[in-house]
């Protein structure tokens, strides 16, 4: 009878893993590093895309509601223009604009108004305009000034001076109206610098020209514009 014996069992060992030098582990870990971040970025391209090709959309779209409104502004400020210029002359010849063209005057401007009010300028060109508006200003400030330093030279009060000399910006004969003046002064300033008056007032109605609009109405929207950047300023010192 045959007799049988059981096997010895073998003890359990873990295949062993090869080994691989520290420098190419960390090399591997690297490159999937790379890998990842690199689909990190086609992630980033394809959201960039998408968003500039909403953009160009967004463009065309809206370009040619863009390019209607700039032709309207254009064509009404062409006949507000006109109607500006004939103002200034009419000034200028003592003279005004018929009621019918006061009117269609204020009609045309509140349509540039609403007109370009539609529009989102960027801040560079509103910057860009309002830099334009300071230095027609400037110049006017510089002419005023010295007329003012002329008339005070023979004694004419500043008051006095600001209340003949605002709304008569352009009047033609303003000289010999306040050469009668009865208030003292007024005679020898209008007799003896007259060329230097008429000179001035010259440069003065060179810039109403430029602008478009009479001296009083311009004064106006340059001191409209400082308060709005003096309560724009005061308004962020606030928030700041």
């Amino acid at each position: 009878m045959r007799v049988l014996t059981p096997k010895k069992s073998r003890p359990f060992q873990q295949k062993a893993r090869p080994h691989k030098p520290a420098g190419e582990e960390n090399k591997a870990e690297e490159k999937t590093g790379e890998e990842g971040e690199s689909n990190d970025d086609d992630d980033d391209d394809d959201d960039e895309f998408e968003n500039n090709l909403s953009l160009s959309a967004m463009e065309a779209e809206l370009k040619p509601q863009v390019v209607e409104t700039f032709d309207l502004i254009a064509n009404t400020y062409a006949k507000l223009r006109k109607l500006h210029d004939e103002q200034v002359e009419q000034k200028l010849a003592s003279s005004t604009l018929t009621d019918k063209q006061l009117k269609k005057l204020n009609t045309l401007k509140a349509e540039v108004i609403a007109e370009v009010k539609s529009l989102s300028l960027h801040n560079g060109r509103i910057e860009a305009l309002v830099e334009q508006l300071y230095d027609i200003n400037k110049g006017l400030v510089r002419i005023e000034g010295r007329l003012l330093r002329l008339a005070e030279s023979y004694g004419i009060q500043r008051e006095d001076f600001l209340s003949e000399y605002h709304g008569n910006e352009l009047a033609p004969d303003w000289v010999d109206t306040i050469s009668t003046l009865p208030k003292p002064g007024w005679t020898n300033f209008a007799v003896a610098e007259r060329d230097m008056i008429e000179e001035l007032r010259e440069e003065i109605k060179t810039l109403a020209t430029e602008t478009g609009m009479d001296i009083a109405e311009y004064r106006k929207i340059v001191h409209k514009v400082q308060k709005g950047e003096r309560e724009a300023a005061i308004a962020k010192k606030r928030n700041g």
